[in-house]
């Protein structure tokens, strides 16, 4: 594992609360009322790139991903550009905290012969899938964008993850920053650079 310059760690650890912070005060401009809305938007804003620094998101479960320091949380993959399901997930799960709401994170193994998925927890050395769960009522699922919501006897029904497109452009300079040192860690990746000294 490549470690990060303890430079880098406050500068991704403070940028990546004020993204968090300020997408909070942007939301709070308009009247959304429940997390289910606020997921729905933010699936919009994810998908449109508006997280990344070079606008456009690319999903994708094969890439060589840095091993980010454990105090960094793994949403901040997001701002590079190109992410997975746990990195998306991770984001939306940040935001919803920071929201004062009270999501917990599940582990999902998915078939990929049937499609089927099989809650792993506590295993989750045997999931393959990431999404979070809200008040026992509704997995929600950034990466793929959808929402299902728990029926009483147990069964899942998909519900309408259509989003609203009324939002105002969003800009944060904080994006560009995260961005630019994982772009310096993934250089020393490429390069297979070990090690950095402050």
């Amino acid at each position: 594992m490549l470690n990060f310059m303890d430079e880098d760690k406050e500068t991704v650890k403070n940028a990546y609360k004020m993204i968090l912070l300020n997408l909070k005060d942007y939301l709070k401009n308009y009247d959304i009322k429940d997390e289910i809305s606020y997921s729905k938007i933010i699936f919009n804003m994810l998908h449109n790139g508006f997280f990344s620094m070079n606008r456009t998101i690319n999903f994708d479960n094969n890439y060589d991903y840095l091993e980010l320091p454990s105090e960094i949380s793994q949403g901040v993959q997001v701002m590079y550009g190109i992410c997975c399901c746990r990195h998306a997930t991770e984001f939306l799960y940040n935001l919803l905290c920071i929201l004062n709401y009270n999501p917990s994170l599940i582990y999902i193994y998915v078939d990929n012969n049937t499609g089927l998925w099989h809650k792993v927890n506590p295993a989750i050395e045997k999931a393959n899938h990431q999404a979070i769960l809200l008040g026992n009522r509704y997995i929600i699922d950034p990466a793929n964008k959808f929402i299902l919501q728990i029926q009483k006897n147990g069964e899942l029904r998909l519900i309408d993850s259509g989003y609203c497109n009324y939002l105002e452009p969003y800009q944060e300079t904080n994006i560009t920053v995260i961005g630019n040192v994982l772009e310096k860690y993934y250089t020393y990746k490429r390069l297979e650079i070990k090690s950095v000294y402050s």
